[in-house]
């Protein structure tokens, strides 16, 4: 989950098709289950370092509110405790997406 990311992403390889290595681009629609709740939610393709990011999109569809102080996510009735992991290894990398 990133919460500074205004669009969800995925990560999808052609080796996992067709053995060559290199990201494919585009759009899809994927299943995103939380607890016992599935839902299906609209991904940008694109060649980025995590294999997936929850942006913003996806949080305000859903209405799901995330208490900082507490490191709690709220859907519907159901809490997730959220664990917060800062890793100062890596640089800021930053997506750019254009809708055509």
């Amino acid at each position: 989950m990133d919460t500074g990311a205004s669009h969800s992403i995925l990560v999808i390889r052609s080796d996992l098709v067709n053995k060559e290595v290199r990201p494919l681009a585009g759009k899809v629609t994927c299943e995103i289950v939380i607890g016992k709740a599935a839902v299906l939610h609209n991904f940008i393709v694109a060649g980025i370092i995590n294999e997936v990011i929850i942006g913003v999109d996806f949080l305000a569809n859903q209405g799901i509110k995330i208490d900082m102080e507490n490191r709690i996510m709220t859907y519907t009735n159901m809490e997730v405790q959220l664990v917060f992991v800062y890793d100062n290894k890596y640089k800021v990398r930053r997506v750019i997406t254009k809708e055509s």
